[in-house]
């Protein structure tokens, strides 16, 4: 880990045109982050209006420069990354010489890669991937701490066959230096998943694809436990003759501490919930993306302000789940088929016709009939949970009952209405997050290796007592 805040460097700086520049450069760290964030490029006149045509590209591609040093000549170090062009310019004026040098650019940095390549090298294939944001509850179940490092917790390896890969859950310690603070050095863990293989791979790059393909998986699982967003912030690949890590630009955030009554309903070993979703998900390819979206929507609920947004978010998440379900098994939202209905379609037009409204009215009305009926989202989600009910013979429980409750208060938010009962939104709140619980478990066959609190089911039937007295 860089202690440093700054470095000087020579680098190149290229956009996808071609266009290229090179120049001293000095590399920046902020104290709320972890590694590099920042790049200055330095130069005279001619090479701030050489930077300009850099800027205005989107990303830009850049490598440092580095001398072969004698005696090890076999190793192969080379650092390279993406960035962005925040600003360019530089102080002119009557005292200022035109080949003065000083800043001309100002960089972004988004990622940063160190490669280093040996011959001699004799590395396990293998990768481990570091995140942020850091949630208040990961906790790393080990029967001792490791004995490589006093900083460094490892939990049980967990086996994804199908993948041929195996993981298990870290949290490494490192120590940060801000000379800000009293306390000049600081002990942060960062959470994080190491993967590697089970199985002979012959080509590492496939490997490193498979366990990239595991570790958006394991995204998936960590967003929908911790009720936060993961955000990469360091991979470590290793192969037979390479070493590379590549950071991620994330700021450090402090834990986040939670209310009580935002506590998961979902309890359980995360590991283990995490081993049985990434089974599910070896063969959902084509929906990862929108398992993602959803499990976003429904920890997003967690982080809103207000009782309003929380809501929507999270039947959002409802209605990305419901998605991914239909497609994954072939069920389809219109009522009736297109051609059947255009048929149709075409009769009422001819009705909206003669019945001689406004040219804007009648033009709104046809509109209105071209659109194929479907299905309202409270018998979506009925479907949805008949269909696992019925697999698993069990029965529904009963706070899908109240469905028309949670959309009718969601609707009201989403069309302006005035909100009379806030403790019956809350309690909706509470059902909308109960009822994504049941639907996620159910669509990853994950229920297994967890349990559903009761939380929600006494919220609502509290406040139907309430209702009632």
């Amino acid at each position: 880990m860089k202690r440093d805040h700054e470095r000087s460097v020579t680098v190149t700086v290229r956009t996808e045109g071609g266009h290229s520049l090179t120049c001293s450069a000095l590399m920046e760290r902020d104290p709320n982050y972890l590694h590099w964030n920042r790049m200055s490029l330095l130069g005279d006149e001619k090479a701030m209006l050489s930077a300009m045509r850099l800027s205005g590209k989107g990303l830009v591609q850049w490598r440092l420069l580095s001398r072969n040093v004698p005696g090890l000549e076999a190793y192969t170090n080379d650092e390279f990354g993406s960035a962005i062009m925040r600003t360019v310019g530089r102080a002119s004026g009557v005292n200022i010489s035109h080949d003065s040098i000083q800043k001309i650019a100002a960089m972004e940095l988004i990622e940063l890669n160190e490669q280093v390549e040996n011959r001699e090298f004799d590395f396990p294939l293998g990768v481990t991937y570091g995140f942020l944001q850091r949630p208040s509850d990961w906790h790393v179940y080990s029967r001792a701490w490791s004995k490589r490092s006093n900083l460094t917790q490892r939990g049980p390896w967990r086996k994804v066959r199908d993948a041929g890969l195996r993981f298990r859950l870290l949290q490494v310690g490192e120590i940060q230096s801000d000379l800000r603070r009293s306390v000049e050095h600081e002990f942060i863990q960062i959470p994080g998943v190491e993967i590697p293989p089970v199985k002979t791979w012959e080509d590492p790059d496939q490997f490193f694809e498979a366990a990239s393909e595991l570790w958006f998986s394991l995204r998936i699982g960590i967003t929908f436990w911790h009720r936060q967003l993961t955000c990469t912030l360091h991979e470590r690949r290793t192969s037979k003759n390479s070493l590379c890590n590549i950071w991620h630009s994330e700021a450090l955030e402090p834990r986040r501490t939670r209310a009580r009554r935002e506590r998961s309903q979902v309890l359980g070993e995360c590991d283990k919930f995490l081993q049985s979703l990434s089974v599910t998900c070896h063969g959902l390819t084509d929906w990862k993306e929108q398992l993602h979206a959803a499990a976003f929507g429904y920890a997003s609920s967690f982080e809103n302000l207000t009782s309003e947004a929380a809501l929507t978010r999270c039947v959002e998440g409802i209605e990305c789940l419901l998605v991914a379900f239909e497609e994954r098994h072939g069920f389809e939202r219109k009522l009736v088929s297109s051609g059947r209905w255009r048929k149709t379609a075409g009769q009422l037009k001819k009705v909206i016709a003669e019945e001689g409204w406004e040219e804007e009215i009648s033009s709104l009305a046809k509109r209105f009939v071209s659109s194929v009926p479907t299905m309202s989202l409270e018998t979506r989600i009925q479907r949805m949970a008949q269909h696992f009910a019925s697999r698993r013979k069990r029965q529904i429980p009963d706070l899908f009952d109240g469905i028309d409750r949670m959309i009718n208060e969601r609707n009201k938010i989403v069309h302006g209405r005035k909100i009379q009962d806030f403790q019956l939104l809350y309690v909706e709140t509470m059902r909308a997050r109960s009822i994504f619980e049941q639907l996620f478990l159910d669509f990853l066959g994950a229920r297994r290796d967890v349990r559903l609190s009761s939380e929600a089911r006494m919220a609502i039937l509290q406040h139907s007592a309430s209702e009632k007295a």
